[in-house]
């Protein structure tokens, strides 16, 4: 009976063969002991774990051969997939199918065949785990050879599956950290487009809050100056000094908001000197006891030999003015404003803003008794122009100035409040010891 066609097509097994990705990668230590355990179990000088292509037949792993790789057409392995089992030959120069193959007639001189079929999915052949003799073998493989080959085979197979599996895996975790990289791409450009957004937004707020303070003031300054060129025209020049001294204060305190509106910017140059934080606070007390009235007491927690700060003396000075008038304006009956002082040391392990590197600081802190602020508020104490306060009661740039002027002195400005619990400002002043790594800070 001829022989029955196999139940698979060519291009089927090769697509099968190609899904694996194995040909002509570097040998591997897996299939190179499968080999080496197919020639021991055999007894036999030769065992390959071979793959057969469309026009060659490509070696995996070889033992006792050195190539990588034949033609197809010289091939005893391309006979040995064809069959559903084990397929032995005892002696090729015997059979008509191998007599003549010059790897027969001449090196190798291979006489003895043993291979069992590397079976994919679908049970397509791919190749063979096979064992060859210089000798034959009239006899052919015992029993316990047959199912140690038949054994390693499918080892070898297990070997392709999981590699195959890995190099899915491998893919799908590429393709996804692509998608992740793309969608963190995407992220970036949108949150880089809510900045600018947002940026826009504050320029609009800025620009509105300067047109509008500006105005006030342009209109009381014309307001001042038609008054008195009225009264200059009626000959009552005495009255008209008096609307020229409203005119010229009125002047002053656009001036004054320019200042700060170039401090709040931070490109108004700071005078950066060693500062006896102590002394200004002392030197300021009583001016600063006068400016909150006598149901508001202004007291301090000084640290004797506290080391000198880094910044501009004018600047901590108006900065101080700043926060406790905030403090007595939060505290419309009477209560407390206590400033105190102290030295920070922070190290590389503490906690502290991402930008603040670490070293010593000089610690100023402003605390009041007032109502506090709601959790709404105090995200946006340092915008410029927020305020809580009544019309004409202020900028709302007094806040953003003490924060400009932190960052500018490379140092920090923290709020902490909580209604009915009052509110305590920090700034952290670079000290003039310097920046250093390492110490915890208290």
């Amino acid at each position: 009976m001829p022989p029955q066609p196999p139940a698979w097509t060519e291009a089927s097994r090769l697509a099968a063969l190609q899904s694996y990705a194995i040909l002509d990668t570097p040998f591997e230590a897996p299939f190179d002991d499968l080999a080496r355990l197919a020639s021991d179990a055999c007894d036999a000088p030769i065992a390959m774990v071979n793959l057969v292509d469309a026009c060659r037949q490509w070696f995996k792993a070889e033992i006792g051969l050195d190539v990588r790789e034949t033609a197809r057409s010289i091939s005893i392995c391309t006979h040995a997939i064809q069959q559903a089992g084990l397929f032995v030959v005892q002696d090729t120069t015997q059979d008509p199918r191998f007599a003549s193959n010059p790897l027969v007639l001449g090196p190798p001189h291979l006489r003895f065949y043993a291979g069992v079929p590397l079976l994919a999915a679908g049970g397509l052949p791919i190749g063979t785990l096979c064992v060859l003799d210089h000798a034959p073998r009239p006899a052919g493989l015992t029993d316990r050879q047959v199912f140690a080959l038949t054994a390693l085979g499918r080892q070898v197979m297990a070997q392709l599956e999981l590699r195959q599996a890995a190099s899915v895996l491998e893919a799908r975790v590429q393709e996804r950290t692509q998608a992740l990289e793309a969608e963190q791409r995407v992220r970036e450009a949108a949150q880089e487009q809510l900045r600018q957004a947002q940026k826009m937004e504050a320029v609009g707020q800025l620009a509105g809050g300067i047109a509008h303070d500006f105005n006030n003031l342009l209109t009381a300054v014309l307001g001042g100056l038609e008054l008195m060129q009225t009264r200059l025209a009626q000959g009552r020049t005495a009255e008209a000094a008096r609307f020229a001294t409203a005119a010229i204060e009125t002047a002053k305190r656009g001036s004054a908001l320019t200042s700060r509106l170039l401090d709040f910017s931070r490109r108004h140059a700071l005078d950066t000197q060693s500062v006896e934080v102590d002394a200004v606070v002392r030197s300021l007390q009583d001016l600063l006891q006068r400016t909150v009235g006598a149901g508001v007491r202004v007291e301090t927690r000084l640290s004797p030999g506290l080391d000198a700060a880094l910044c501009d003396p004018n600047q901590l000075e108006s900065a101080l003015l700043n926060l406790v008038i905030n403090a007595r304006d939060a505290m419309p009956a009477s209560g407390r404003v206590l400033i105190s002082t102290d030295a920070v040391l922070l190290g590389e392990a503490d906690e502290r803003p991402v930008d603040l590197p670490p070293g010593r600081y000089v610690r100023v802190s402003v605390a009041d008794t007032g109502t506090g602020m709601p959790p709404e508020v105090q995200a946006r104490v340092f915008e410029p122009f927020f305020t809580t306060k009544a019309a004409g009661a202020g900028t709302g740039l007094g806040l953003s100035m003490v924060f400009g002027f932190a960052r500018q002195s490379g140092g920090h400005v923290s709020l902490q409040s909580a209604p009915g619990a009052g509110t305590t400002v920090t700034l952290l002043l670079p000290g003039k010891a310097g920046l250093l790594p390492g110490k915890a800070g208290p």
